[in-house]
This record gives C-alpha cells, sequence and structure tokens, in this order.
C-alpha cells in the first residue's frame, strides 16, 4: 500500500469515528446503524486507536449495533472473528448474546469465519466462552446447530478445519457438555467418542 493509500484510509477512519462520536452524543441510534452498514469495521477501527471505551459505550447504548449488517452481510461481530479481536468479541458477547446466530450472505457463522482465518483464540472464544456460557434461549440448542450449520458451500465449521489441514479438532462427549472440542493449529484429526 502506498504512502497516499495510507494517509487516505487514515483520513476516512478519523472521519467515520468522528461522525461515530457526533451520533452518539447526540444519542442518534440511526446514524449509528447506518455507520456501521456502511463500514461494518468501525467498531474494529475505533478499537485499533485504543478507544476501547467508546466501543462499550456504544454497545451498552444499543447492543442490536453488533447485528447490523454491511457489505457481504458481515457485521461487526463478523470482523472480529475474522481478525481475532477478542476485546471486541467480548463486547458483542456481553452486549447481544444471540449476535453469534448471525450469518453472512455466504451463509457463514463467526466460527467459519475464525476457522477460515486460522484464528484458534477467537475461535475458542466464540466456542467455549461465548455458547458454552450463554444464557440466551435455546443456547444449548444454538451450541449444536452452529457446529453443523453449513454454509452456502455446504460446509460445516468441521468440514473447513479439516479441509484447511492446519487444525486438530478432537471430539468427545463430556460430563458438562455433549460436544468437547480441542482445537490445535497445523494437525488434522477428527476423533469421535
Amino acid at each position: 500500500m502506498s504512502m497516499d493509500q495510507r494517509l487516505t484510509e487514515a483520513a476516512q477512519i478519523r472521519d467515520i469515528g468522528e461522525r461515530l462520536r457526533q451520533a452518539a452524543r447526540a444519542g442518534d441510534i440511526d446514524a449509528l446503524h447506518a455507520l456501521i452498514r456502511e463500514d461494518t469495521r468501525v467498531l474494529e477501527r475505533v478499537d485499533e486507536n485504543e478507544d476501547m471505551l467508546m466501543v462499550m459505550w456504544l454497545i451498552d447504548v444499543d447492543g442490536s449495533l453488533v447485528r447490523v449488517k454491511g457489505k457481504g452481510g458481515f457485521t461487526p461481530l463478523h470482523h472480529a472473528a475474522e481478525n481475532g479481536n477478542l476485546s471486541i468479541l467480548r463486547e458483542c458477547f456481553k452486549g447481544y448474546p444471540e449476535s453469534i446466530k448471525d450469518v453472512t450472505f455466504q451463509g457463514d457463522t463467526a466460527l467459519h469465519i475464525a476457522v477460515k482465518k486460522h484464528q484458534k483464540d477467537a475461535f475458542e472464544f466464540l466456542l467455549m466462552d461465548w455458547l458454552r456460557s450463554s444464557s440466551f434461549e435455546d443456547a444449548d440448542f444454538w451450541e449444536g446447530e452452529l457446529l453443523n450449520w453449513k454454509n452456502k458451500e455446504g460446509k460445516t465449521v468441521l468440514h473447513i478445519a479439516t479441509s484447511e489441514h492446519r487444525w486438530k479438532i478432537d471430539i468427545s462427549p463430556s460430563g458438562s457438555s455433549d460436544i468437547e472440542i480441542e482445537v490445535e493449529v497445523f494437525d488434522v484429526e477428527i476423533i469421535s467418542g
């Protein structure tokens, strides 16, 4: 990326950040939704600029902001999973736990995206911390549903993990849940228990 491109991008980020702050100060929820539709990475960009308090406040004001879809049906949650941004993932979880059910226009869940982008920590957070500790309605049902969810290519999270040849996933029954998954990068092995 050239210096001019980086300067242009920095100016755009600063502009959207300022528009975000103005909408937040005014309490204009519609403007906040419009900004996220314009750039679903806006919460990450704010976080990258070390303004996590702003992200926390925005999600606290309206948790549904994490479900606003932009280009390709991506939400801020999908982008956070794609980039392994655990701080944004945690805020999305606190603000709107049901957002884990959201899919892109390609039918990918945040779990699919984390695996495709080799974001082990994000995948583990989404599965172990988010799904296993969620108290939203039918959370147990959704744990199995999301692990078995097929995107438009007909692939589940496990299909993607094994086709990438970079993940080791052990599936076995456990006392506290029906499914236990251990993820290790760079090896593929599926064991049914």
